[in-house]
């Protein structure tokens, strides 16, 4: 099962090289792909942090905004949000068809009936909340074991997000995910490097 960090929406502790010197961290120890999602900072700041991590990881790392520095930095690929994803496709079904193919495209799905409509226009999503969330507690848990038993075939390219820690990992696991999608429970954590480490275990 996989892991994937998604970074602090602010700058986390308001400390930019320090966030970088983080996720640097996590990279070295294990961490397979981290999204950057920061919604309210600008072009320029967003690069100033790609810029602050090692670049051998610049492969790893996947954007939800400023989508033009995946090709400029040859990242990993590009994430879109969820209204703007479906209005793109439904527009034309065939829009990402010519990116670039080692570019991963991802999306988050907030229900079922989503995740099964576009799950062919996308190489891996995340739907949420599986629980209730960590950094947002007004997002509580929106999906039953049986709704998520019936979609098993739809997760095995799914993420789950939303409330993720040691105590529910494997829940995740049974019910078929691809992986967890971790947030809160890194950035909220007195040390977020020794929480990975605690969580990556759990997933051999």
């Amino acid at each position: 099962m996989q892991l994937v960090v998604i970074s602090h929406h602010e700058v986390f502790a308001e400390n930019l090289e320090l966030e970088a010197q983080t996720i640097n961290s996590l990279f070295d120890n294990g961490l397979e792909k981290l999204h950057v999602r920061k919604p309210d900072l600008s072009e320029t700041e967003v690069r100033s942090l790609i810029e602050s991590i090692n670049s051998d990881y610049y492969d790893r790392l996947n954007i939800h905004s400023h989508h033009n520095l995946v090709e400029e930095y040859n990242l990993g690929g590009m994430h879109y949000q969820n209204s703007e994803f479906k209005r793109l496709v439904e527009k034309d079904p065939k829009v990402f068809e010519s990116r670039s193919l080692n570019k991963s495209l991802s999306t988050s799905f907030h229900n079922i009936s989503d995740l099964h409509r576009f799950k062919d226009s996308i190489d891996y999503c995340f739907l949420s909340p599986i629980f209730d969330s960590i950094s947002d507690p007004r997002k509580k848990s929106s999906f039953s074991t049986k709704e998520l038993l019936t979609s098993k075939p739809q997760l095995r390219k799914t993420f789950a997000l939303g409330g993720i820690d040691t105590s529910n990992l494997s829940q995740v696991r049974d019910l078929g995910f691809k992986g967890a999608a971790l947030k809160g429970y890194i950035w909220q954590s007195d040390s977020p490097i020794e929480s990975f480490l605690e969580i990556k275990k759990l997933c051999h």
